[in-house]
C-alpha cells in the first residue's frame, strides 16, 4: 500500500522480489482494498504485480496471483465528516452502496478477466449468528462479575446480528447466469479505461458481460 487508497507500494515489493522471494513461495496474495470503482485494481494493482513477477520470476517457475481478500466498508473512524487518510464519510458510504449489486460483480468478472481469483469480504452483514463464549472485547469501563480474572474484557453477548447484503442477490443471478461460462476475450469497444465487454463461452454457446464504469451516460454500440 503506497499511502494512497489504490496504489500499490511498487518500491517496497520490487525490493522484496529483488531480495529473491519469488525463489521459496508459489503464490503472492494481496489485499486491493480501495474507494473507488474496482476497475482501477486492474491498472493500478494487478497488472503492475503481474509485471514484477515475470521480471523476477525463476526461470520455468509459474507464481500464482491471488486475491484473498477484498471488499467496501460502510464507516470507520469517529468524525463527522472523515474516516482518515483523507477520505470523506460520504465517499466512503458511496463506495459501500455501489458494492450492493454493483462493484461487487464488477470485481469479480474484471479480477477473473485477468485470471486473477478473488475472495469477497464480505457477503454478510449486520439476522442471528451465534457467537463462541470465550469471545471478549475490550472495555475498561465494564468489569462483570462473571470475569473476574480478565477486569479490562466483558463478555460479548451470545449471539450478533447477521444478515446478508444486496451484494449476494447479484452473486446469486452471476453464477445462475454464467454457469459453466468461461472467459474467452475482451471485446475493444468504448473508453478501455471505463467501458468492458466480456466475451464468456460454454462450449459453443457464448455470453456477453458489459458495463461500464464511467459516471456519465453515453451510447455504445456492440
Amino acid at each position: 500500500w503506497g499511502g494512497k487508497w489504490d496504489e500499490l507500494d511498487v518500491p517496497y515489493l520490487t525490493r522484496c522480489l529483488e531480495k529473491g522471494l519469488l525463489e521459496h513461495v508459489d503464490i503472492l496474495s494481496f489485499h486491493p482494498y480501495n474507494i473507488f470503482p474496482p476497475e482501477r485494481i486492474r491498472d493500478r494493482q494487478i497488472i503492475p504485480i503481474r509485471n514484477l513477477i515475470a521480471n523476477y520470476a525463476p526461470a520455468g517457475k509459474r507464481i500464482e496471483l491471488l486475491i484473498t481478500e477484498v471488499g467496501y466498508g460502510l464507516k470507520a473512524g469517529s468524525e463527522a465528516d472523515a474516516i482518515g487518510f483523507g477520505v470523506s464519510n460520504a465517499a466512503f458510504e458511496k463506495a459501500y452502496f455501489n458494492e450492493l449489486g454493483n462493484y461487487l460483480p464488477r470485481t469479480l468478472l474484471s479480477n477473473l478477466s485477468l485470471g486473477v481469483p478473488t475472495v469477497w469480504y464480505e457477503l454478510n452483514s449486520l439476522i442471528e449468528k451465534p457467537l463462541p463464549p470465550s469471545q471478549h472485547s475490550q472495555n475498561p469501563s465494564q468489569s462483570p462479575p462473571d470475569n473476574p480474572d480478565h477486569p479490562g474484557l466483558y463478555r460479548q453477548p451470545d449471539k450478533v446480528a447477521w444478515g446478508y447484503t444486496p451484494g449476494v442477490a447479484a452473486v446469486r443471478v452471476l453464477c445462475n447466469t454464467l454457469r459453466g461460462y468461461a472467459f474467452h476475450k475482451r471485446l475493444e469497444i468504448g473508453d478501455p479505461s471505463d467501458d468492458f465487454v466480456f466475451e464468456l463461452r460454454n462450449g459453443k454457446r457464448r455470453a456477453l458481460a458489459l458495463w461500464t464504469a464511467a459516471e456519465t451516460e453515453r451510447e455504445l454500440v456492440l
